[in-house]
């Protein structure tokens, strides 16, 4: 679970704006058909803490939310609605959607949103099994990726493309660190 003093003024805001910068922001929980509700209540939180910030050069308009799962980005567009998040084309949701919605598109700012939990092992499977759906999400990110899943979940599956979207992060979080010190 994301500790409330990175969210007030730690490592997250020495890396915002850093270009390449990511986060993977551990969240657990029960889901429904592959939805995680704290995941929902985190995703809200960040994209408001992000252009709320005075020092932040971010707005709305400059953010992706993305998710392998249907009715995940299904959920997530109800829930953002009450934050004035979501945007539309055509009569959908045009910044939050699965990983196809956001073919050839980039954002400042992409949030991909894993979603599942121990009870959908298989769907987490399937999700990273293939290097496409983290690609795809993190190629989108011109400036800034996170992550939001359960890290554990997700890493218990031994899916070689996790390990190393889990070590890039970590590898360069830990340059940014290093130069910010």
């Amino acid at each position: 679970m994301l500790r409330k003093k990175k969210l007030k003024g730690g490592k997250l805001e020495k890396k915002q704006g850093k270009i390449g910068a990511g986060n993977w922001i551990d969240v657990k929980g029960v889901s429904q058909n592959k939805f995680v509700e704290e995941q929902a209540r985190m995703l809200k939180r960040l994209i408001q803490k992000i252009v709320n910030n005075s020092n932040n050069p971010f707005t709305m308009e400059d953010i992706f939310v993305i998710t392998p799962f249907k009715n995940v980005a299904y959920q997530l567009t109800k829930e953002l609605k009450d934050i004035n998040f979501i945007k539309y084309e055509n009569g959908k949701p045009s910044n939050v959607g699965t990983v196809h919605t956001f073919q050839g598109k980039e954002n400042k700012v992409v949030f991909l949103v894993l979603g599942a939990s121990d009870k959908e092992k298989g769907a987490a499977n399937w999700a990273v099994s293939e290097p496409n759906i983290i690609n795809v999400a993190a190629t989108r990110a011109k400036v800034w990726f996170f992550i939001i899943g359960d890290k554990k979940l997700y890493q218990s599956i031994g899916s070689e493309t996790i390990t190393k979207t889990i070590k890039a992060i970590d590898d360069y979080n830990r340059k940014i660190d290093s130069k910010s010190n």
